[in-house]
């Protein structure tokens, strides 16, 4: 144990030595304020409330019973508790969902009303599974009148199977809504020619709209170093003194 942390400081001040010759910059400590992004998952703290949804392909949205505000269709999505369950933050449990027949263009989902503006970076689906695959269409708007228009069209195919799915949102959202796609199910089961969705959770995840561009990390040594600063050393463990030597690199490889 005393060989390897010995071993470990000498490790380290190597390092910090061969930095230092070449003039690249290090530090030990993180920088920043102390007021680091954190991403939370909205779906569990800041739903406001959930509802069955139909998409008519024909009408471009969702039809509403001018009556009493409901659907014309009986619940669909929520008939095994899929409703409550895609939101539960249980990854154990999944719910089947009961579509159209296979050559209805009627799709069978759910909305989620966040409970104010969020930006959100990615929806993390869980559902279906490896021979029996779930595709989902996304549409996601600050608006409920706008959330069916062509720009709000997140993805038009996300393909679950089993494990979890990622879908980049990158935008402004208080409505989402996530509709199983049985037609393009059934031609992607070639096999089992399965319709119907097995949800097991939906996570829809915050994300900070000012951080910019993504960073990317590189190689310093390959992009950064200046070969006519830099030097073999030599350290003094007991001491901590660095001192410029060749042995480092006696063995040059060609």
């Amino acid at each position: 144990m005393l060989h390897k942390t010995k071993t470990g400081k000498a490790l380290a001040l190597l390092l910090a030595a061969v930095m230092l010759f070449a003039g690249i910059p290090f530090s030990t400590s993180a920088e920043g304020d102390g007021t680091e992004f954190q991403s939370e998952n909205l779906f569990q703290t800041a739903l406001e409330s959930k509802h069955e949804a139909v998409y008519y392909p024909w009408n471009n949205g969702e039809l509403k019973d001018e009556e009493n505000g409901g659907y014309k269709d009986v619940a669909r999505f929520n008939s095994q508790g899929a409703l409550d369950g895609s939101v539960d933050g249980n990854l154990d449990t999944s719910y089947d969902v009961y579509s159209y027949s296979d050559t209805s263009t009627n799709l069978i989902g759910a909305r989620y009303h966040l409970d104010d503006v969020y930006y959100c970076g990615e929806l993390k689906l869980y559902s279906g599974l490896s021979d029996r695959k779930d595709i989902y269409k996304v549409y996601a708007s600050d608006s409920l009148d706008t959330l069916y228009n062509a720009e709000s069209l997140v993805t038009e195919r996300a393909v679950c199977d089993g494990t979890v799915t990622t879908v980049e949102i990158n935008r402004e959202v208080k409505y989402i809504a996530i509709f199983l796609d049985n037609v393009a199910m059934v031609a992607e089961n070639t096999e089992t020619k399965n319709k119907d969705g097995r949800v097991i959770e939906f996570q829809l995840w915050s994300a900070d709209k000012d951080a910019g561009d993504e960073f990317v990390s590189e190689n310093l040594f390959r992009t950064q170093l200046d070969m006519e600063k830099t030097h073999g050393i030599l350290v003094n463990i007991a001491t901590g003194a660095v001192q410029e030597h060749d042995r480092f690199n006696e063995q040059d490889p060609e």
